[in-house]
């Protein structure tokens, strides 16, 4: 999902809704009332094959980018895809692929975009097949021309990359963070870089988790428009695979501004799939099943950006909804809408 300066939004969600096992991205788009602004429609123009996780990001008019994976061949091989428009819902930009080479496996792709409509897009690549993914990406004018080549988001190039989510500020710095295995243990960090807007290194790597032990996993990262941000992740420091929502909060700079906090209060069972929403102030979501029965809630708590104090904690929905991601400022991905078939 992602909104516009006036609360308008888009949702965007892969679709098999005739149950053929073949994928399509629909988007729909709401007034902030949540009236139908745009009537369902088919994001890809090639329905060939396969299109997968989607992700959206919106500038301050309300124009907005999707991209998706896309293997519309059906040969098991995906690339990078993207299409925009207007704020009506009208194609600004045509299909366009992402990644610049076209070999080997391009998958889980971000965006973030500023509030005139310039664009960055992370995924990881894998172009030359031998299965170690790194994190690559590529910046745009609000037109969809190239505004930074391909580039390597990670400097350390050993062991695996994955996931990788992206955060910009008004100005159009930004931060990408990931899921690192350099040393190939099978153990993951979470590391982060951040750039300017010509996309020149800004904040060397950091490792974002201040232990290192266990598992850490599926970053998020949200940023204000000044540049601070917070990173959230999937958390089993002590391996015993129950995992916890942590996060760790940083100034433009790349200085910590918030300690490293756990974000869930009860600690039993599952707690995945985090998002982080930075604004004057910070508040986190996530996939909760605390009480190990397998059915998620979606549970929110808010922080004061300049302290660790709780501000709020409650459950926004009850009952077994898996959310994909969620959504930071202006800024956000897939959630489950169910219209037929099968709507992940």
């Amino acid at each position: 999902m992602a909104i516009d300066d006036a609360g308008n939004f888009v949702v965007v969600w892969e679709d098999d809704a005739d149950g053929n096992g073949l994928y399509q991205i629909m988007g729909r788009g709401f007034d902030a009332a949540g009236n139908e602004r745009i009537p369902q429609f088919t994001v890809n123009t090639v329905a060939g094959g396969q299109q997968r996780n989607p992700a959206i990001d919106m500038d301050a008019e309300g124009n907005f980018v999707v991209v998706w994976e896309d293997d519309t061949d059906g040969n098991g091989l995906y690339q990078i895809m993207g299409r925009g428009f207007d704020a009506a819902g009208n194609e600004r930009i045509p299909d366009f692929t992402v990644n610049t080479v076209a070999s080997g496996q391009q998958r889980n792709p971000d965006i973030a975009m500023t509030p005139s409509g310039s664009f960055v897009v992370v995924w990881e690549d894998d172009q030359n097949a031998n299965d170690i993914y790194n994190i690559f990406g590529r910046g745009f004018d609000a037109a969809g021309n190239e505004r930074i080549p391909d580039f390597i988001v990670n400097r350390e190039g050993n062991g695996e990359q994955r996931r990788p989510d992206i955060a910009t500020d008004a100005e159009g710095n930004f931060v990408v963070v990931w899921e690192d295995d350099t040393d190939g243990n099978g153990l993951y960090q979470i590391m982060g870089r951040g750039f300017d807007a010509a996309g020149n290194e800004r904040i060397p790597d950091f490792t974002v988790n201040t232990v290192a032990d266990g598992q850490q996993r599926n970053p998020d990262v949200g940023a204000d428009r000044a540049g601070n941000f917070v990173v959230v992740w999937e958390d089993d420091a002590d391996g015993n695979g129950v995992r916890q929502i942590l996060a760790r909060g940083f100034d433009a700079g790349g200085n910590e501004r918030l300690a490293e906090m756990t974000v869930n209060t009860n600690a039993s069972g599952e707690q995945l799939a985090p998002a982080a929403v930075l604004g004057e102030n910070v508040v986190v979501v996530w996939e909760d099943d605390m009480d190990r029965n397998g059915a998620f809630d979606i549970l929110a708590r808010g922080f004061e950006a300049v302290t660790t104090g709780p501000l709020a904690g409650r459950v926004v929905t009850t009952g077994e909804t898996l959310v994909k991601e969620g959504f930071p400022e202006r800024h956000g991905r897939a959630f489950p809408l169910p219209i037929g078939g099968q709507n992940r």
